[in-house]
């Protein structure tokens, strides 16, 4: 296996497996778009690739990608820190999970954050009912410390 820095022509396999994350989400609430809803991903993915306060990170095995982790810095005002490190989407194909391979992922783009762009908090967004996600997050060292609560307005 190998964890490296995206290239431009990893960039239809992750759209694919951005698609296949959207599916996954979709299945937990219709409130999310399915992948196949998501029509600029590729583009959204490219410009990734030209922004140096992105990163976006692939886990490679014999030629194929069947992960990626992708990260941004963000200046916040209200906070101390001022600016944080943000997950903003990972996914591993699931015959390939609970291998280490989020963790090898998530340890790179962490590398970059703290010592490329001096950043000393990581936030994400998980949907609570995303177990998965939940369980891998928590093991990596996040921990809840915000609620985000919705509420649908009937007409």
């Amino acid at each position: 296996m190998e964890i490296r820095f995206a290239k431009k022509e990893d960039l239809p396999s992750i759209v694919a497996l951005a698609r296949a994350m959207a599916d996954v989400h979709h299945e937990i609430d219709p409130y999310y778009k399915p992948g196949a809803a998501h029509k600029t991903l590729a583009d959204d993915f490219a410009n990734l690739l030209n922004d140096h306060d992105t990163i976006l990170v692939v886990a490679e095995i014999n030629k194929k990608i069947i992960g990626y982790i992708n990260m941004s810095v963000e200046t916040i005002e209200y906070i101390s820190a001022k600016k944080i490190g943000v997950i903003n989407n990972a996914y591993i194909i699931p015959a390939h999970r609970r291998q280490g391979i989020a963790k090898a992922l998530f340890t790179l783009a962490e590398y970059w954050l703290h010592n490329k762009k001096k950043v000393e908090w990581i936030e994400l967004n998980a949907d609570a009912r995303n177990k998965n996600a939940v369980e891998l997050w928590s093991k990596l060292g996040f921990e809840t410390y915000k609620l985000r609560m919705r509420k649908k307005l009937s007409h």
